[in-house]
């Protein structure tokens, strides 16, 4: 048995591999139901996770919700960091120095598996990611790492910081077929970091950030929040590789995803407004039967759009399994 952030770096280098003698197990940070069950709060795990339907929490237990998940948002599932908030949820000077120290060996990383030249490449690439998730469409442009950058010089560095898990990679699609992967336009992609706890200490975040109430979903343009959901749906579908739909520069839904051989839009919101323009683009182009857009609002459904709250983002394959189930017409 091995152990590491970067076997899958490592393992790749190799010049031959026990072909179906090996099997992987990948670890991801900890989810924010995890998270939960670490600080003591499993009956509020036990109340999202059996949840089925579109109907509102009770709004007490939903507001206690919301505020945990900013706590998350800051504190991440790094599980040294999760340890030594758990022992104290006051602590995020402690969290935040563990989140430093953790970058810091991730720095550390860049040279001792790498070339020189290629752990240069890495840092630029690494350290650009903030700034880039805080651009209105968040795709992710080689030239900003430097201005004669191509997408060959860079993509390299790319490839590297995905195979160690470091972060993940959703590609645009234009249509949304099966499977998604077929539809994957290659060169434009948006990145998420790992996790948000890291991603704030990365940015230089204020670790009381937390305390300014919902307007933290709104940092960074909201790529918070979204890097956020992504991190939660990589987890519970192992899978790093996301997906969103692009229609030229007119609209863009936030993920695409494939539950049960059938595609649903994902739009994420940032702020109390539940406007979604491209959301509406999307269903009048393709008339899915179910949307979903994730929110710091309580549950509920309007015709085909049902809002999940930030917390429950682990249920949503299940929510949509469930209102599938009940919905009296097929799914599209």
């Amino acid at each position: 048995a091995a152990a590491g952030s970067l076997l899958g770096v490592k393992l790749s280098e190799q010049k031959s591999f026990p072909v179906g003698q090996v099997n992987f197990l990948q670890l991801y940070p900890l989810t924010f139901l995890e998270f939960l069950d670490a600080l003591g709060y499993e009956k509020l795990t036990e109340i999202i996770s059996t949840k089925i339907d579109f109907l509102p929490l009770n709004n007490g237990i939903h507001e206690k919700l919301i505020e945990l998940v900013r706590r998350y948002i800051m504190v991440g599932g790094m599980p040294e960091a999760v340890f030594e908030y758990s022992l104290d949820e006051s602590k995020f000077l402690e969290v935040r120095d563990i989140q430093k120290e953790i970058l810091k060996s991730y720095e550390h990383d860049f040279v001792k598996h790498t070339t020189a030249h290629q752990a240069q490449k890495l840092s630029q690439t690494w350290a650009l990611i903030p700034s880039q998730l805080a651009k209105e469409n968040r795709k992710f442009i080689f030239s900003a790492i430097k201005k004669s950058a191509r997408g060959r010089d860079f993509e390299g560095t790319l490839k590297w910081l995905f195979d160690a898990g470091m972060i993940y990679q959703a590609s645009a699609v234009s249509k949304p077929g099966l499977p998604l992967i077929s539809y994957a336009e290659a060169d434009i992609f948006k990145v998420y970091l790992l996790d948000t706890g890291l991603l704030g200490a990365l940015s230089g975040l204020d670790p009381s950030a937390w305390t300014i109430g919902n307007q933290l979903f709104s940092e960074f343009k909201g790529s918070l929040t979204e890097n956020f959901v992504a991190q939660q749906y990589a987890a519970d579908n192992q899978s790093s590789a996301l997906h969103y739909w692009r229609s030229g520069n007119t609209a863009e839904v936030d993920f695409i995803i494939s539950e049960h051989q059938k595609i649903y839009p994902v739009e994420v919101k940032s702020g109390t407004s539940l406007q979604a323009k491209s959301l509406r683009v999307y269903r009048e182009r393709f008339s899915p039967k179910i949307c979903c857009r994730v929110s710091s609002l309580n549950f509920s459904k309007n015709e085909s759009v049902c809002n999940v709250p930030l917390y429950a983002v682990n249920r949503l394959s299940a929510l949509i399994e469930s209102q599938a189930m009940t919905d009296s017409n097929p799914i599209q």
